[in-house]
């Protein structure tokens, strides 16, 4: 037994009790100092000190730290039959005998507890192992370690499986081998994803590190148990919510496996054979580890044993992120993995949250498919639990009652004969329930409001760009007293808004180093179908105003997230490797502003515009290092004025 930094004396000063004398109650000395013995059984001792009159308990003193071990209680006897009386005041010299236990664990009972930091012991099985380019293998012993990685596996008993992160460990056991580790249990989240994390519910990458295995048995003929390699959709694990922690999980899904090598970096990706769910595989070493799925890059659907490695969390979603462990046979797509794609499909269509209004509104949801869709030949079905709520028509649209409430919508598709359904929970309610604050107040108010929730009603100005999918980016809102940019969450991009639409927007309120101010990872809780007109004046500025770092109309006020009027030359950069976009002053052409994007595909509206003279809304993105703007050109506000 490992003992470290042992405190041989702890002087413990409790607050003394103060006793007082009084018929039949006990006098304590609360001047004396009274000697604590503690007997561990292993034979050692260690002496501590307590005043008279205070309490001691397991964490009073300073006790040796054990390696996988952990201290059950303290007793009055060396058997360990009487525990001892933390209530009891001390009133003279004590004994106490202290006993250890192993620190083990089944791998259910470690995971649920999520004790983190500690040490401990656990047994089982070793499953799968991460497969690396160049890693050592049990048929080429002298393989070079690609980068020096740390690689890793999974180890199963009967309860769970969790992940062993320990490049020794996992070079000194092979598949089939039943071990005994001594480990630090530990849940990882990258230090700059750990505020959008705890938002999101989610607690970090289970896993085992600091590993040393205390028993191997050498055997190759192990096997796992299978029960706990479950058959899942990959859709199901692509949408599956971060707050419920499923890391370290062993799954078999069917996916088709694609590479997909880009200019400066490589991608693995697998595709459900519903035809909705799909994600890229975890790289470390931007996909050159995985060069071992080159062989199944085909048009086939395969049985893959994935794991789930940890989590992606971003400001405007978190989703778990899988390794392959491996590929097995061929799968063939079925009526019913055809089937759920279409239920998926049909339900993924509509939002799940409505605020009513004095008339029934009727959806516009898809309920068919054209030709050329895997989904054509598939009859769908929608029915609601109370149609008070939500009614479907003869033609299968959702109706949104004028009513307050639930109800669970249920998406039924069918193929020859094989049925699937998908059931989703869908709510009504008012939109008077949310307390919205303006615009200026939260801008007035930014150093008391940063990081915080707050609710925005306005109307759309307009957007800022579009995803290489055709998506709508982000949108500036106004409520007639100021303008703001919001970063809708994915859910709510999925709902794509006119100029002129009236909204609620819920998201948290960010205001960056340089001042840079926006609505992010904000969710659409209401939205008309009518547009409104809008009683707003905006300002406009030049190219030069802004390239000069503010008019002096605007008197260097922080303009981030504001829109404004502006005339001037469209510019178009075609560099070496990526083209960009430009506001030129319309009278001294060696002054610009950049036209904010991700990629050109997101402003590449504007390159029709090329060297023409425009009027347009803009919106202030951000301070580019301090010294100058960026903007973004609203779309659909540009008139060609020369």
């Amino acid at each position: 037994m490992k003992k470290s930094n042992v405190l041989w004396v702890a002087s413990i000063l409790l607050g003394a009790s103060i006793v007082t004398s009084c018929q039949n109650q006990e006098i304590i000395d609360t001047n004396t100092i009274y000697q604590i013995k503690l007997v561990y059984n292993d034979g050692e001792s260690y002496l501590y000190e307590a005043k008279g009159g205070s309490l001691i308990n397991l964490d009073t003193f300073t006790l040796p730290e054990y390696d996988y071990k952990k201290v059950e209680n303290f007793y009055l006897d060396e058997e360990y039959n009487k525990v001892y009386d933390y209530n009891q005041k001390v009133k003279a010299n004590l004994t106490l005998y202290v006993k250890l236990v192993d620190n083990s664990y089944d791998i259910k009972t470690l995971k649920d507890n999520n004790n983190v930091g500690e040490k401990v012991v656990v047994s089982g099985v070793v499953g799968y192992k991460k497969k690396l380019l160049g890693s050592k293998t049990d048929s080429d012993p002298n393989g070079t370690r690609y980068n020096d990685q740390i690689d890793c596996f999974y180890l199963f008993d009967d309860t769970g499986s969790i992940l062993i992160y320990d490049k020794y460990v996992t070079d000194n056991v092979k598949v089939g081998n039943k071990i005994t580790l001594q480990a630090t249990y530990t849940t990882y989240i990258l230090g700059t994803e750990i505020e959008y994390a705890n938002k999101a519910g989610y607690t970090g990458s289970r896993q085992l590190t600091n590993a040393t295995i205390v028993s191997n048995d050498n055997l190759t003929t192990n096997k796992i148990n299978q029960d706990l390699v479950k058959n899942v959709d990959l859709y199901d694990i692509t949408v599956a919510p971060t707050n419920i922690n499923i890391t370290s999980n062993v799954y078999n899904v069917h996916a088709k496996i694609k590479k997909s090598q880009e200019p400066g970096y490589l991608n693995y990706y697998l595709y459900d054979p519903i035809g909705v769910g799909s994600t890229y595989v975890y790289t470390n070493n931007n996909g050159s580890d995985y060069a071992w799925l080159d062989e199944f890059d085909d048009d086939e659907y395969h049985n893959v044993v994935i794991a789930i490695y940890n989590a992606k969390c971003a400001s405007n979603n978190s989703y778990y992120r899988i390794i392959p462990l491996e590929v097995n046979e061929v799968y063939k797509q079925t009526d019913l993995d055809i089937a759920k794609g279409a239920a998926v499909t049909i339900s993924n269509s509509v939002n799940t949250e409505y605020f009513y209004s004095n008339n029934d509104v009727t959806l516009d949801n898809q309920v068919s498919f054209d030709s050329s869709s895997m989904y054509k030949d598939c009859k769908i079905n929608i029915t609601s639990s109370d149609t008070s709520i939500i009614d479907i028509n003869s033609d299968n649209k959702i109706i949104i009652k004028s009513k307050e409430g639930s109800a669970n919508v249920t998406f039924k598709a069918s193929l020859n004969g094989v049925e699937a359904s998908v059931s989703k929970v869908f709510n009504v309610i008012s939109p008077s329930n949310i307390i919205t604050t303006n615009i200026n107040d939260i801008y007035n108010n930014s150093d008391s409001l940063a990081n915080k929730e707050v609710s925005i009603k306005g109307v759309v100005v307009g957007y800022a760009w579009k995803s290489k999918a055709g998506n709508k980016g982000v949108y500036y809102i106004n409520d007639g007293t100021n303008t703001i940019l919001v970063s809708p969450n994915n859910e709510s991009l999925s709902t794509e808004l006119e100029i002129g639409q009236e909204v609620i927007y819920t998201g948290t309120y960010k205001v960056q180093d340089s001042g840079d101010r926006s609505l992010n990872d904000a969710n659409l809780k209401y939205y008309t179908t009518t547009k409104k007109e809008l009683n707003y004046t905006f300002k406009t500025v030049t190219v030069n105003d802004l390239y000069n770092n503010y008019s002096s109309e605007l008197s260097k006020e922080n303009i981030s997230g504001q829109v404004f009027e502006c005339s001037f030359i469209v510019g178009i950069n075609d560099g070496s490797y990526s083209k960009t976009a430009k506001m030129i002053d319309l009278d001294n052409n060696e002054v610009f502003i950049s036209v904010y994007s991700g990629s050109f595909s997101n402003v590449e509206f504007l390159e029709k515009y090329e060297g023409k003279k425009v009027k347009a809304k803009i919106g202030i993105r951000d301070e580019y290092y301090k010294s100058r703007f960026r903007v973004d050109v609203l779309n659909e506000t540009i008139e060609v004025i020369e």
